[in-house]
């Protein structure tokens, strides 16, 4: 008996150790991703309009977008004054209401602007591109601990726990993910935290506290990005289903009205998810879902088209690709060969595995169904976790009874994940990096000094216009904002060729978000009749900045 008492302590000794040694390799993976997504970060150089407007709704105090500012529309202001959108000033500090205020006429709940507003609340007149790559970095460590916590709770080798981490936290995925500065790694940390938490019921039994815990980020997610609640739907849905084969029908009940009850105190805190979520005027994506609802065709292409893009996100260059394309089929086959061996047993010991495939496929195809024809990459990032851990599940429990070839497969994907980020670091493939606009910033840093005129639109103020280029106005003196209709009424631009040696003219172009306008009509058209020349000096968001000079 005595020994047989030993025999056990020392088996919960060993897996203590065991515990605290994979800890500490975790702490080291985790401390070299942090350096390494630093040292990517600390090469942004610009931002995305969204970026732009993920500080614009947490810091714009007076109004919820520029195109609703009457102090900057049709006047001359110094372009330092529009860094008041983006930077929280004094006695502005903390004003949650306000956030909640813009959140309501845009197309997201406010969880996350909230946290990007409490971190500028610290460093009030001050913008800087940190605040939210900091915000990025803090949940990539949160996602890392919960990758590997979910691992261990399916992986049996302590090696092949580790191989997520290092295969997500260095994957071009987590780096876009660190880079773009929107709600999408705080979304994967909390989509992380259902699957942990369902997980752990399924291996470790029934606790009052994590079924809680899950309604919590159940709810949690659901004022953070409105795709959470379609990973919360599957990831309940299959929990439920799995309630049912174990015949816990109390339970069933339970956590289906306690995450019911979770949806619908989202929509009581914030009652605008319906009319964002299924079309206005700010919400594309709304839009598409009500007028492509029964487009089956477009939602089969979409489903193709993100499949494709996300394989070509696995790695950098075609190589990499092809090798994770290969290894995915590998592994595929492995999976249906089992199954297809011993199909109950298969089934029975997998209840986590299945569930979590089911929720990451589930998840993929409604996402690409939801989005209409505005499908894009940055939509799943927060399910790739999940595709991570699975295949590392697959390569562990079907070709892990090979230890020589699962410690090589383990070496060569850490070889192949940490070289492929060191590739892509020295190649600034981030795509949110924008490291392209060095030369345009350069090129408009030498005629700050010019009077600069923003044309958007020929008579509907555009936000979009003024936001996308907003950190590019705030280096000029003087900036006039308008349409081309109010300009020509002003006369600011005949004014401008009247007194000014040369001046600054942004005109939009574009026809992806805007009705864009011929630079040569509108120029001839402000001029007035006046002879002039024009050149172009770089491309601007959804436009072209042009030098203009009146003609002698």
């Amino acid at each position: 008996m005595t020994g047989i008492t030993a025999q056990a302590a020392g088996i919960r000794t060993g897996k203590k150790i065991s515990g605290k040694l994979g800890m500490f390799f975790l702490a080291v993976i985790i401390f070299f991703q942090i350096i390494a997504m630093m040292i990517v970060c600390s090469g942004k150089k610009e931002y995305h309009i969204d970026e732009i407007y993920s500080y614009l709704l947490s810091n714009s105090y007076h109004t919820d977008r520029i195109a609703n500012d009457e102090t900057k529309w049709d006047k001359w202001v110094s372009g330092d004054q529009y860094e008041s959108f983006i930077t929280v000033q004094d006695g502005e500090k903390f004003a949650y209401d306000k956030v909640y205020y813009n959140n309501s006429l845009d197309c997201h709940p406010p969880l996350y602007y909230w946290v990007i507003h409490t971190v500028c609340s610290f460093f009030p007149d001050q913008f800087s591109k940190w605040f939210g790559l900091v915000v990025n970095i803090l949940f990539l460590i949160g996602v890392d601990i919960l990758i590997y916590q979910i691992s261990r709770r399916m992986i049996t080798s302590k090696l092949m726990q580790l191989l997520p981490v290092v295969v997500y936290g260095f994957s071009p995925i987590a780096v876009e993910t660190v880079t773009f500065i929107r709600m999408y790694m705080m979304l994967t940390f909390i989509s992380l935290m259902i699957c942990y938490l369902t997980i752990s019921l399924m291996k470790e039994g029934i606790t009052k506290t994590k079924i809680g815990l899950i309604w919590l980020f159940i709810f949690l997610g659901g004022i953070t990005q409105y795709y959470s609640l379609v990973l919360s739907f599957w990831g309940v849905l299959f929990f439920e289903i799995y309630l049912l084969t174990q015949k816990k029908i109390k339970l069933f009940f339970i956590h289906g009205f306690g995450s019911l009850l979770s949806v619908v105190l989202v929509y009581f805190s914030f009652p605008f998810i319906l009319t964002q979520a299924f079309g206005s005027d700010t919400n594309n994506i709304g839009n598409e879902v009500s007028n492509n609802f029964f487009n089956i065709r477009l939602h089969l292409r979409q489903a193709r088209d993100l499949a494709e893009t996300l394989i070509d996100h696995t790695g950098y260059g075609n190589a990499g690709n092809r090798l994770c394309i290969a290894l995915g089929a590998v592994i595929a086959v492995l999976l249906v060969l089992k199954i297809i061996k011993n199909k109950k047993s298969a089934l029975k010991q997998t209840p986590e595995a299945l569930w979590m495939a089911g929720v990451f496929a589930a998840t993929f195809l409604s996402v690409s169904f939801i989005g209409g024809e505005y499908v894009y990459l940055r939509y799943i990032y927060y399910i790739v976790p999940l595709m991570y851990i699975l295949a590392a599940y697959l390569l562990d429990k079907y070709a892990g009874s090979k230890g020589l070839i699962q410690k090589i497969l383990i070496v060569a994907l850490t070889v192949y994940s940490v070289s492929a980020f060191v590739y892509g670091t020295v190649n600034r493939m981030s795509p949110y990096l924008f490291r392209e606009t060095s030369e345009s910033d350069e090129v408009l840093s030498e005629y700050s000094d010019c009077k600069l005129l923003i044309i958007g639109t020929e008579d509907e103020r555009s936000t979009a216009v003024p936001t996308g280029n907003l950190t590019k106005i705030m280096k000029f003196n003087d900036v006039y904002l308008g349409t081309k209709n109010s300009i020509k009424e002003s006369g600011a631009f005949e004014e401008c060729l009247n007194n000014e040696d040369q001046f600054v003219v942004f005109i939009g172009t574009s026809d992806y978000w805007l009705d864009g306008m011929d630079p040569y009509q509108t120029i001839k058209e402000l001029s007035g009749g006046q002879k002039v020349t024009y050149i172009s000096l770089t491309e601007g968001t959804l436009g072209e900045y042009y030098l203009v000079k009146k003609r002698t």
